[in-house]
């Protein structure tokens, strides 16, 4: 009980000095402990300054992290990061968060972090690598978006039936454990002329 009264006392009135001891607790201690650790990284994390996020995405979020924090746990502190990153870098973030979103089923939110990257400045290069990903996150959480997507592309592109996003339709319609009604999307893609 010591532990979490310490633990939440930090998350009032603690500093970034107190997020070195804090992310020691992130792996020890009971579940519990390590929910409310992390809720008062978070309530820090908001008032730093972004070179102290940098120190730390480097430290939670890399392959090598000893922390191994959860996709939502990542995609909660990428939030922070993003919020405080100048508008040059956000596409960095957007990317990050979209990804992890669709990893953990968050369709909605990774449709709409797809759409502020893919919206975003990017070159036509990266906007044909990020369009399959936009769009099966627009299939699978029904927006409307992806029949704009299709379009756009056919009205840019040659017709090529071996272009990835052609295959994330078939992979849609072929997937069983999608929910979503199918027929909707399928009625709009075939109203593209």
């Amino acid at each position: 009980k010591a532990k979490l009264k310490i633990i939440e006392f930090a998350k009032d009135v603690g500093g970034r000095e107190d997020l070195e001891w804090l992310a020691v607790r992130l792996g020890q201690g009971t579940n519990s402990e390590a929910k409310q650790t992390w809720a008062a990284m978070m309530k820090i994390f908001s008032g730093v300054e972004i070179d102290v996020l940098n120190t730390w995405e480097s430290r939670l979020i890399s392959n090598e992290s000893i922390y191994h924090l959860s996709a939502s746990q990542e995609i909660d502190f990428l939030k922070i990061v993003l919020s405080k990153t100048p508008d040059k870098e956000k596409p960095k973030y957007y990317e990050q968060i979209a990804s992890r979103s669709f990893t953990t089923g968050q369709y909605e939110q990774a449709a709409n972090y797809y759409n502020l990257l893919y919206t975003s400045n990017l070159t036509a290069a990266d906007k044909d690598r990020i369009l399959p990903k936009y769009l099966d996150s627009c299939l699978r959480c029904q927006n409307e978006k992806a029949v704009t997507l299709v379009m756009e592309y056919l009205s840019n592109n040659v017709f090529n039936a071996e272009h990835p996003i052609i295959k994330i339709i078939d992979d849609y319609f072929a997937d069983t454990k999608v929910g979503a009604d199918k027929n909707n999307v399928l009625k709009a893609l075939k109203g593209i002329t």
